[in-house]
């Protein structure tokens, strides 16, 4: 079957008309699909922008907590003898019949000292105060403490008679990293 002219021209146009509306509906579906991508590109942009800058902050954060921390345990560090010196301090206690009301130590502090080799301590200052009816016996356990911890300093010791009280402020010195 053959066509004439006109229909097959008529047939060659419907097909380029068809062929144009195909490639004009691609065209606007990869159109829609470039602008799509394209504002989902400045999102995660803008989301990359915005949680770049919220990790710096976290990390500087994190950074100072870190520090924060090292500066705390620093602080926060007990030697070892703390239990050793609790016990010298309760055995005074009872060896002089009083009792022990409180017990109160600042941070060690680091001090050295300088001979021919420069040996590093640490200082804990120490507020005890103990209680008894009698007061002989608050000077006796004055005494224990200074026998307990032969190398400590008693930088002051106040006695109330009347309430039976006595504080001693007592420092002690222990070797670095003991």
């Amino acid at each position: 079957m053959k066509l004439n002219k006109t229909a097959q021209w008529i047939l060659t146009v419907l097909i380029l008309v068809v062929l144009i509306c195909v490639a004009v509906v691609i065209f606007n579906k990869q159109r829609v699909i470039q602008s799509d991508l394209g504002a989902q590109l400045t999102q995660a942009q803008q989301e990359y922008t915005k949680y770049t800058a919220q990790r710096s902050d976290l990390e500087g954060r994190l950074s100072r907590a870190n520090t924060d921390i090292s500066r705390l345990q620093e602080k926060f560090h007990l030697p070892t003898e703390s239990v050793e010196i609790t016990d010298a301090i309760f055995a005074a206690s009872h060896d002089s019949n009083v009792d022990i009301t409180g017990i109160s130590c600042d941070f060690p502090k680091e001090t050295q000292a300088r001979g021919d080799d420069v040996i590093s301590y640490d200082a804990f200052t120490l507020t005890i105060t103990a209680q008894s009816d009698v007061v002989t016996k608050l000077l006796k356990f004055s005494d224990a403490l200074s026998a307990a911890f032969p190398g400590s300093v008693i930088r002051s010791e106040r006695v109330d008679v009347a309430g039976g009280t006595i504080t001693v402020e007592l420092t002690l010195y222990t070797h670095k990293g003991t």
